[in-house]
């Protein structure tokens, strides 16, 4: 049970900063444009388990927020549509999170209890910065491409042994106590057969300056769509990481998401 909690929380803080399936070609479907360059259409939705819910506020503009999260861990965020260079759609992400309502609930003793409870978490607030470019590279094979900055603001002192040592929490927790964080990557996706396509990624975020700053993150997913409006991922997910106690690679199974869309 202690596992599995905290298992779900590491999906918790992670998943403001995490889209585990994403999909879609310029010649595809007009919906599934996580993750990448392109934009949802004026009127469109998008939502899945562990997704946030994002909507096509303009043709230029998207938003984006978790609704289940929202009170633990408010969030928000927009995607900017800064047009082509070529063949490359080029856009930026910008997003807010507030983590510190979560990490306090998880700073006691007992079940749930990650942080010690002599640990206070001050309010503090991370910026996301994220510049994307995607370009097709063989028939419907898309190639996306990104690197963002993070600045995090702490109203308060913290004390740095109340990190949380895990795989996807430790690295994006990082830039709360050192201020700010480089984060890039890049995805590879692509048919395999009629409704089903493939994703691989790559991501590293780094800390200059700092003993334990490096992370790496690849998963590979497959996706099968059920429809116009409803889909499948199944994937796993490998990480390396540089933790105060030394470090170590994880392997995640499984990646599981359902994800609708709409217009």
């Amino acid at each position: 049970m202690k596992q599995m909690i905290i298992l779900l929380t590491g999906i918790s803080v992670g998943v403001s900063f995490i889209s585990p399936c994403v999909a879609q070609t310029p010649d595809g479907p007009r919906l599934w444009r996580t993750g990448t360059a392109y934009l949802l259409p004026h009127g469109a939705w998008e939502i899945g388990v562990f997704e946030p819910a994002r909507y096509g506020f303009r043709d230029y503009l998207e938003v984006e927020a978790h609704p289940l999260l929202f009170f633990v861990i408010p969030n928000f965020g927009i995607k900017w549509d800064h047009g082509y260079v070529g063949d490359l759609k080029i856009a930026s992400r910008h997003t807010l999170l507030y983590p510190s309502i979560l990490l306090n609930l998880l700073a006691r003793k007992g079940t749930g209890g990650i942080i010690s409870p002599e640990f206070h978490i001050p309010p503090m607030v991370e910026f996301y910065h994220e510049f994307l470019a995607s370009a097709p590279i063989v028939g419907s094979t898309l190639l996306t491409g990104k690197v963002g900055l993070s600045l995090a603001k702490r109203m308060g002192a913290i004390d740095e042994r109340s990190t949380i040592d895990l795989p996807l929490v430790y690295p994006r927790l990082a830039v709360f106590y050192h201020g700010f964080g480089l984060r890039g990557g890049i995805d590879l996706e692509g048919n395999l057969i009629s409704h089903l396509r493939f994703l691989v990624d790559a991501d590293l975020f780094f800390i200059p300056g700092v003993e334990f700053g490096r992370a790496l993150e690849s998963k590979a997913l497959l996706y099968w769509h059920a429809g116009e409006s409803t889909r499948l991922c199944l994937g796993a997910k490998v990480t390396y990481g540089e933790y105060p106690f030394g470090n170590q690679w994880h392997l995640l199974l499984p990646l599981v998401d359902l994800q609708f869309s709409w217009r």
